[in-house]
């Protein structure tokens, strides 16, 4: 069985080792601090003894590859789906406003809900509504080095409109600001929301806690596959091997390593 060596128990990490896991490799995993899940974990809040989670834990239907990896290691019936996008909005001073999709067909009953957006005007709405209809002739190439604040000024949305909306939608989806967050991700995702059906701009809730949720079902999927995981064990330098007669050695002492060979990912 071929061997691969993960660095970092977060998302990234156990969601490659539950994948590398599937393909038939031998999975170590090496994690610095004492738990499974980076910075979306929980723990336990010793005054109340609840569960709070530390990270993001609200997903959208556009997240293809997290919800394919939550399927695999079984945890599709800790997600709570919405039957439509249904977002509510607290401004300064209490204000609320909701963004609502309506009960017309995909898309239109999200370009509705961007009509019907009390927190901006009309004029500001139709303005953003001129954004999505110019979704599908936004060229790569043109955005490739642009940050999503370029690109919405390019586009005349106005400061207004970037507070009150484009802000709230580039952290959510890319946990970033407008001016360091990518014009081209930022792009292809309002096309999985706005094009590809209407599962994308759906708000998806885990239903337990995000440890419950996901770091405990992909530790039990490796470990199952004949995978080994290490918590507090840091790693503190990597020494590069030359390959002799199928066997790692080490180029300084010129002696077989015990572990035999792994693949660094």
């Amino acid at each position: 069985m071929k061997k691969c060596l993960v660095i970092g128990g977060g998302f990234a990490g156990l969601s490659a080792s539950v994948h590398l896991s599937n393909s038939g490799y031998k999975i170590g995993m090496i994690e610095a601090s004492p738990k499974l899940g980076g910075r979306a974990y929980s723990f336990s809040h010793k005054q109340t003894n609840m569960l709070i989670d530390n990270g993001q834990h609200i997903m959208m239907g556009c997240y293809n590859e997290t919800l394919k990896f939550l399927e695999l290691i079984g945890a599709s019936n800790k997600l709570e789906i919405q039957e439509k996008l249904s977002v509510k909005f607290l401004k300064p001073g209490f204000e609320r406003h909701q963004l609502k999709a309506s009960s017309l067909l995909y898309p239109f009953n999200l370009l509705s809900a961007i009509y019907n957006y009390s927190a901006i005007s009309v004029l500001e709405r139709l303005a953003v509504l001129r954004f999505f209809l110019k979704l599908p002739f936004f060229s790569h190439r043109d955005l490739s080095k642009m940050s999503v604040d370029d690109l919405l000024i390019r586009e005349n949305q106005n400061e207004n409109v970037k507070k009150a909306f484009w802000e709230i939608l580039c952290v959510g989806a890319l946990n970033t600001n407008l001016q360091k967050a990518s014009a081209k991700v930022f792009i292809d995702i309002l096309k999985e929301i706005f094009l590809k059906g209407s599962l994308g701009s759906k708000i998806i809730l885990p239903k337990t806690s995000l440890s419950e949720m996901y770091c405990e079902p992909a530790k039990q999927f490796i470990e199952e596959k004949g995978g080994n995981i290490c918590l507090a064990e840091r790693v503190e330098e990597i020494v590069a091997q030359i390959l002799s007669s199928g066997v790692a050695v080490d180029p300084h002492k010129g002696t077989p390593n015990e572990m035999g060979i792994w693949s660094l990912l």
